[in-house]
């Protein structure tokens, strides 16, 4: 089929303009609470756009950002110097073991070309009581079924087959050897 690639790259400059209409308090909310149980130390965020996310953590947290597009990151690098961004893929995490206490993704999942390679990556990256959360929407829930669907021919189909259920990412979360998945609705 047919697929249209969004340019990153071309809409970073004006990508933030999307959290003014709605700041999703609830997401930042439950994120900055996960740091503080974790009382985390380094925090990655994989697929970290603009730095948004990362920009709301608790100040003890030293922050990581990885994405695949270089307009997104130079626009996270312009809004605080000190975050850590490096340009490259979910499924190859360029980090020790280990190292993290949190790793997570907001909206991304979706996006990476093999969301099952990235919860393996992430479990090899967190340290003894770290967590992954994953972070976003599914479409085969009531609750979070989007307008667009109602206009757009074929663009319901197409998210069925992007993005993962939840189901399945806990699966992967199990077969990986995590401890324990659970899964909430934040918003």
């Amino acid at each position: 089929g047919h697929t249209m690639q969004l340019d990153y790259d071309r809409i970073a400059p004006l990508y933030n303009g999307r959290f003014s209409e709605s700041s999703r308090a609830d997401t930042a909310a439950a994120l900055q609470r996960l740091a503080q149980e974790l009382r985390a130390g380094n925090v990655l965020e994989v697929g970290c756009g603009t730095g948004h996310w990362l920009l709301l953590l608790p100040g003890t947290c030293q922050v990581y950002g990885l994405d695949r597009s270089t307009g997104m990151l130079k626009q996270a690098q312009q809004a605080r110097g000190n975050l850590k961004l490096c340009c490259g893929r979910a499924e190859e995490l360029p980090f020790p073991d280990q190292f993290f206490d949190l790793v997570y993704c907001v909206n991304a999942i979706h996006h990476f070309e093999d969301a099952r390679a990235f919860v393996h990556q992430a479990r090899r990256l967190l340290r003894p009581g770290g967590a992954l959360a994953v972070i976003g929407s599914e479409p085969r829930r009531p609750g979070d079924s989007w307008y667009v669907y109602d206009y757009f021919d074929g663009t319901y189909a197409r998210d069925l087959e992007r993005f993962p259920s939840w189901g399945t990412v806990i699966d992967w979360m199990v077969e990986t050897r995590f401890e324990h998945a659970e899964w909430r609705t934040i918003d």
